[in-house]
């Protein structure tokens, strides 16, 4: 995806379309290293993002994602539908 900017904010990712809660697990994830406060000894300091960096994290989820839900798709379903019983007498 193209980025207006190479190093952006919350709010400004927000008005691409990406939402609130993402950003903000994208920035808690321990494993990233593109996100940070602008003062971290700040509690309310401005949140950014190196978004080559975010870029790159988007594109493993997504990729993760689908390759999760496609083995999920392959598995065969095991103790689904009706059990068929005859009746003798």
């Amino acid at each position: 995806m193209e980025y207006p900017k190479a190093i952006m904010n919350i709010s400004e990712l927000k008005c691409m379309g990406f939402p609130r809660a993402l950003l903000l697990e994208a920035y808690r994830d321990p494993k990233q290293d593109f996100a940070t406060k602008v003062n971290p000894a700040k509690a309310n300091s401005t949140i950014i993002f190196d978004t080559v960096g975010f870029d790159k994290w988007i594109a493993k989820r997504i990729k993760l994602q689908t390759l999760e839900f496609a083995s999920q798709r392959r598995r065969p379903t095991r103790g689904t539908g009706w059990k068929i019983v005859r009746e003798v007498g």
